[in-house]
Parts: C-alpha cells; sequence; structure tokens
C-alpha cells in the first residue's frame, strides 16, 4: 500500500477531517505500542527514526497489508507544487507552516 500523503498525527485544528487524536490510526499505533497516549510524538514523525519505522509496520499489520510506505512530507509538497509555507500541514506536523 502506497498512500499519497505521510501518517495523520494531530486532528485537524480546523476540524475539516479528524476532530481527535482517537481517529488517527497512526495515534492508535503509538498508544498501542507505548501504553499511553504520548504528547511529544515528534520521534513517530521523523520518518527516518526506528520509531517511525516501528509505527508504520503496525499500521501494515493492522491493515493486513505485506508492505506499507508512506509519502514524506517533503515529497508531498514537491508534487503539489507550491511552496511549503503556503500549505498547512498541520496534521502531519503539528504547526503549521502556511497558516494565518
Amino acid at each position: 500500500m502506497r498512500p499519497a500523503c505521510p501518517p495523520l498525527m494531530f486532528p485537524c485544528r480546523f476540524n475539516l477531517s479528524t476532530r481527535s487524536i482517537d481517529e488517527l490510526v497512526a495515534r492508535q499505533a503509538i498508544k498501542a505500542m507505548e501504553g499511553k497516549v504520548l504528547e511529544d510524538v515528534s520521534e513517530y514523525v521523523d520518518h527516518k527514526s526506528a520509531k517511525y519505522k516501528k509505527m508504520v509496520g503496525w499500521i501494515a499489520k493492522k491493515l493486513g497489508v505485506s508492505t506499507l510506505r508512506y509519502q514524506t512530507v517533503d515529497d508531498m509538497v514537491k508534487a503539489i507544487g507550491l511552496p511549503k509555507e503556503k500549505l498547512c500541514l498541520y496534521c502531519w506536523l503539528g504547526k503549521c507552516c502556511g497558516c494565518n
């Protein structure tokens, strides 16, 4: 499976799609692996970290897929073709680059 975006890590700050972390499979994975809800998920946001890889493995198992590779934030931004500063990336990074 190859989603076109990174795993969603934060609920939409505008309540347009997700409203709570409980709806996000990445956060479900983190809670299952850590045994609790984490405030700081920066290690899981970093696609190069061991924790990120473990989280993706957990999600793949939950989905029943043999492979799972998410798009990175930088590659997604590049594919969109707009500067990062013009995009709301809150759902992935937990901070707004282009939000006003």
